[in-house]
């Protein structure tokens, strides 16, 4: 598959401050293969999905302020607001898009392309990483840029995912393309949502583990399988469980198999 035209969006923040940066260098890299780029920077949570979502669709949400304050002015080529940023992604019409971010920043756009699948790529900036460790990428832009003009692609199941938002009560449906957890696994992810202010690392999620595993108590749940309910060894249905982990990749949390 030939790629014409590439849009990224780039999460700031990621890399420790450096998402930024390597954007830039990455629409650099495309322009100097003859490549057609754009380039958007998010200044916040639900800007790349807009964005995404323009350039696959060319629906413009014209007032959905992001979910968390910008962490800054958003500084890009292709416009100074988020709403021109959606514009003019839709006149572009790209033929890939290229996430610079971490695994957050991906679904990002895998839910701005749910009604209409586009390409997707990825310039690993994040704190695991798991999805790039899976599929092994590469993690500078000359050698993305390599693999965009290889024109190689690869399928990725996705799920959607529906719930209700713990502190607002209200629903809440999101695309998973690595893990869906339940108990002490979305507790610890929750507990470190929760208490973040801006870039992490492994090492951020030690004390929210620690605090989880004090406080777990064990769930109450009907499991079904394909229609069957989840059972034990002995054939007895399983109603009580610590955690579970529903796993589209081979690397959980870019620690452990």
């Amino acid at each position: 598959m030939a790629f014409c035209r590439v849009l990224i969006l780039a999460n700031p923040i990621a890399g420790r401050g450096r998402g930024e940066e390597r954007a830039t260098a990455l629409y650099a890299a495309l322009l100097a293969r003859d490549l057609d780029a754009q380039l958007f920077i998010t200044g916040g949570s639900g800007e790349a999905t807009l964005v995404a979502r323009a350039a696959a669709t060319g629906v413009i949400t014209e007032s959905s302020p992001p979910e968390d304050p910008p962490v800054e002015p958003p500084q890009h080529p292709i416009g100074p607001t988020l709403v021109e940023a959606q514009r003019d992604a839709a006149a572009f019409k790209p033929d890939l898009l290229i996430s610079v971010g971490g695994d957050g920043t991906l679904r990002e756009l895998l839910d701005g392309v749910a009604e209409r699948p586009l390409p997707v790529g990825l310039l690993p900036m994040g704190t695991a990483n798991v999805l790039a460790l899976d599929f092994k990428l590469p993690r500078t832009p000359k050698a993305l840029v390599d693999l965009v003009l290889a024109g190689t692609t690869r399928q990725l199941d996705l799920a959607t995912v529906t719930g209700t938002h713990q502190t607002t009560g209200k629903p809440q449906t999101q695309t998973s393309f690595l893990a869906v957890g339940l108990g002490i696994d979305a507790e610890i992810v929750r507990r470190l949502d929760a208490a973040r202010d801006g870039a992490i690392t492994k090492w951020s999620y030690l004390p929210h583990a620690a605090r989880a595993i004090v406080a777990h108590k064990e769930l109450d749940l009907c499991v079904e399988v394909d229609g069957q309910p989840l059972t034990n060894a002995s054939g007895a249905p399983i109603e009580r469980v610590a955690a579970l982990l529903l796993a589209n990749v081979i690397n959980f949390g870019g620690i452990v198999k």
